[in-house]
């Protein structure tokens, strides 16, 4: 794997600690369409529940998460989702260990086995799933493409791959510096249309890319905005990285430049 498509030195510094929740460790940039929803844990779970519906996860009988934080998403889609099982792969170790002890403490945690593996060779055997879902992890993967394949492997006749994830804008363009600290791959830097043509490439079928930058990024930083200057996230929050992650014309700017969707496409069978 490239070094800038490997996250797991990111979220070395993306320890709980340094996390703006209010009570849990969602690492997503949440989902605001609703007034009613206040808070970055809210945000969080919604951007989980939007993801959990396109992907059509109640009555499923094993769902493969890949890239699933610190697990928060998991225990969500227990209490919330009725899937029988579900299998979480992680490249980075610190949340595969810290999921897993949450996920024991859990009265449904045994529903769970979570592991440490790469999006693009996942330990598992060909159709033994009925869903694979990413929830803003795949555009980390070195690469995206070789995540669809593996997934299409993954998935039984019927099956249904679901992401949330970041794009660029058409036509938009970022620098190498940025894309080097967020570990994007420069594979992965392209924009809806190019999604879905991977999609299909791989032979996924009903693909649609949605945007919903709207009600992502503008939304978190006015979230944002007041959330980092909490008390306590001033007294547990690396002081540097509060500062970059305060919300400024520059940020904005940037963000222009995204796109955020959600994709889903069905692998042909039953």
């Amino acid at each position: 794997m490239s070094s800038n498509g490997d996250p797991r030195s990111l979220y070395a510094l993306l320890a709980p600690h340094n996390l703006p929740g209010e009570t849990s460790r969602f690492i997503n940039l949440g989902y605001w369409a609703d007034r009613r929803t206040v808070g970055i844990d809210a945000g969080a779970r919604a951007l989980a529940d939007v993801l959990a519906e396109a992907a059509h996860l109640n009555g499923t009988r094993r769902v493969v998460d890949v890239g699933f934080g610190y697990g928060d998403q998991l225990l969500h889609w227990l209490n919330t989702a009725t899937a029988e099982r579900y299998v979480g792969v992680n490249l980075t170790a610190q949340q595969v260990h810290y999921a897993h002890r949450r996920l024991r403490d859990h009265p449904r945690g045994r529903r769970v086995d979570v592991m440490i593996a790469g999006a693009s060779a996942l330990p598992l055997r060909s159709g033994s799933a009925d869903r694979v879902i990413a929830l803003e992890s795949a555009f980390h993967f070195s690469t995206r493409a070789d995540f669809f394949r593996e997934a299409a492997r993954v998935l039984e006749p019927g099956g249904r791959i679901a992401t949330a994830d970041i794009l660029l804008m058409p036509g938009a363009r970022i620098g190498w510096p940025f894309s080097t600290a967020w570990r994007m791959p420069k594979a992965n830097l392209h924009d809806r249309h190019e999604y879905a043509r991977q999609l299909e490439a791989v032979g996924f079928t009903n693909v649609s890319v949605r945007s919903v930058r709207e009600h992502v990024f503008e939304p978190l930083l006015d979230q944002l905005s007041a959330r980092l200057q909490h008390p306590e996230i001033v007294r547990r929050m690396n002081p540097l990285l509060r500062w970059v992650c305060m919300p400024t014309r520059f940020t904005r700017a940037i963000l222009r430049r995204f796109d955020y969707v959600i994709a889903v496409g069905d692998k042909p069978g039953r």
